[in-house]
């Protein structure tokens, strides 16, 4: 069930696309981690039927004992839906990582600049199939 969640996170890959000029690279359990962090409050049951096929990439910024910057949450993108369903899902999406990052994600400080700018893919058609 925890990789089915991670999984449904990331979208149709297992990974978060990490941005910024770091050349290393986060371990796949990190990422794993972080998802599976968010992945309780991630919740689209009440949202409009067009949100629950519009994925959303959100893009953030992280401290560094890992809690994520509550003005630097943005919508990088969506694919499905329309404006507003998108504009839905990144909502929820932004709920979620308030809610479950609060307390910040356990990531290795060590490799900071590897996950300081993170964007995760939230994909409710992976959450239903799965």
């Amino acid at each position: 069930m925890a990789a089915a969640l991670a999984e449904a996170l990331s979208g149709t890959t297992s990974e978060p696309e990490t941005q910024g000029t770091a050349t290393e690279a986060l371990a796949p359990q990190v990422i794993r981690g972080m998802q599976l962090a968010i992945s309780p409050c991630w919740n689209l049951g009440a949202s409009s039927s067009a949100a629950l096929f519009t994925t959303v990439v959100v893009g953030m910024e992280l401290t560094i004992d890992g809690k994520p910057l509550i003005n630097s949450i943005y919508l990088v993108g969506y694919e499905g839906g329309d404006d507003d369903s998108a504009q839905r899902a990144f909502e929820t999406a932004q709920r979620a990582i308030k809610e479950c990052g609060a307390q910040g994600f356990e990531l290795p400080t060590e490799q900071y600049s590897a996950w300081r700018n993170v964007e995760i893919t939230f994909n409710p058609e992976k959450m239903r199939v799965r």
